[in-house]
């Protein structure tokens, strides 16, 4: 108001609270020749960055595609091959888990985790996991920034489903924090998944995938706090084809397998629950259409 109203010889001084815009274009106000002024920012396109770019008071929608930039090369090494890979944010970026192969040494250790920061640039050389052969790791975002690793290994011509946990920061394994499938119970050429419910780690997995016969298809529920696993089978007649996958939304778990025969598949057992813990309802079995089969399976929230 151009008067010193707190009488310290200063006029118009102190914090102003007064604010204007939307979004981006939010700025404080300011005081000038006893009058309160405020401009707002000036909007501009919507990006997908978590901001309301162009002041509506949304925050990116209708967000035209972006072409992605060039791709980052993470990892190569002279005589290796690729087996698998995947990925999770984690604090600054992702963690990429790797599974390769020395064509020179076949069945050695192969699995590596690498971090990124959020543009996909490595910031720290990989670190090996394990003393085994390893394919096709899957992986999924726990608590507290724990990572949880699914794949099918290999030790001595002896094949194992497994699955373990890695620090999200780090990238390196947490102690002996390793469930495993009975040595005796394989699960051949399925790739496990797993999934994180708080403290829970949701794994499916397939035994023994490549007999004819007396296979199962199994649902493990490892509760991290109290250190215990519960094993479901879901099916033990051998008439599955496409290893089980996760997917989560709004509170309700999906867990879903193909049926038909090794190695394609025809249809699709689906269960939906709430309670990891609960017992499951009976599937919903869905057919494919006709003359069509598969041999892998991606679930999806819709």
């Amino acid at each position: 108001n151009g008067i010193d109203d707190d009488g310290d010889g200063i006029v118009d001084e102190g914090p102003l609270t007064w604010v204007c815009g939307l979004g981006a274009c939010r700025a404080d106000a300011f005081c000038s020749l006893g009058e309160m002024l405020c401009v707002p920012r000036d909007p501009s396109v919507e990006q997908c960055n978590g901001i309301d770019d162009d002041c509506d008071g949304s925050v990116d929608e209708d967000v035209p595609f972006q072409a992605m930039g060039p791709a980052t090369e993470l990892w190569a090494a002279p005589g290796y091959g690729l087996m698998g890979a995947d990925l999770v944010p984690v604090a600054e970026g992702l963690l990429v888990v790797l599974a390769h192969a020395d064509r020179s040494s076949p069945g050695g250790p192969n699995l590596l985790t690498l971090r990124t920061d959020r543009n996909g640039a490595p910031v720290a050389s990989p670190i090996e996991l394990g003393t085994r052969f390893t394919q096709n790791p899957r992986i999924s975002l726990g608590p507290d920034g724990i990572v949880g690793i699914a794949a099918c290994g290999n030790e001595s011509s002896n094949t194992f489903a497994y699955s373990t946990l890695v620090d999200g920061e780090t990238g390196t394994l947490r102690g002996s924090d390793e469930r495993r499938s009975p040595t005796d119970r394989g699960c051949g050429a399925m790739t496990p998944d797993g999934y994180f419910v708080g403290d829970l780690l949701l794994y499916g997995w397939v035994e023994n995938s490549n007999a004819a016969s007396g296979n199962e298809v199994l649902f493990d529920v490892a509760d991290l706090a109290l250190d215990s696993v519960r094993t479901t089978i879901l099916t033990s007649d051998g008439d599955f084809a496409a290893p089980p996958r996760f997917a989560a939304h709004e509170g309700r778990i999906a867990l879903a397998y193909g049926l038909g025969g090794y190695p394609r598949a025809s249809a699709l057992a689906v269960y939906v629950f709430s309670d990891p813990l609960a017992e499951l309802s009976p599937p919903l079995v869905l057919a494919a259409p006709e003359a069509e089969d598969f041999g892998e399976l991606q679930v999806l929230p819709a």
